[in-house]
């Protein structure tokens, strides 16, 4: 359970850092969009190789759709990594997923973050529903 919440804190931890070196954040801009593709597909490749089914198939569809069709598509995509890594949870891959998703975190709050808009808490509302599915599995999952 520690690992699964500990992936969320990405996104807390890029706003700090970003607020801490704005003057980095626009060079920078360019490797976190390319850093974002690198860590999705890190995590669905070791998804794919840990667990071979229509679930994981599914859920790498849907974020290429995501991705693809949307112009900021963390917020969207952050969610269904909930599933993820619940999915991995069952697995020995649960500390790499959790360490990845972290990272795309802290790369997606890096990214989006706007300091003349002051969006900090529009960052972290608009991905909190990682939060809410993944404890409703967990939920579901310990019902069980």
């Amino acid at each position: 359970m520690i690992a699964e919440l500990v992936a969320f804190i990405g996104i807390p931890a890029g706003l700090i850092i970003m607020r801490a070196s704005k003057e980095e954040q626009k060079a920078a801009v360019p490797f976190f969009a390319l850093a974002e593709y690198i860590f999705l597909v890190g995590i669905f490749t070791i998804l794919f190789y840990a667990r071979v089914d229509a679930v994981s198939i599914g859920l790498m569809a849907l974020t290429a759709i995501i991705v693809w069709k949307i112009k900021q598509p963390s917020a969207y995509v952050f969610p269904l990594l909930a599933i993820v890594i619940f999915l991995s949870s069952t697995r020995d891959i649960l500390f790499l997923q959790s360490v990845l998703i972290f990272l795309y975190g802290l790369v997606v709050a890096s990214h989006y973050i706007d300091f003349k808009k002051k969006n900090y808490v529009s960052i972290l509302v608009s991905h909190s529903p990682y939060l809410v599915i993944l404890v409703l599995l967990l939920s579901v999952e310990s019902m069980f």
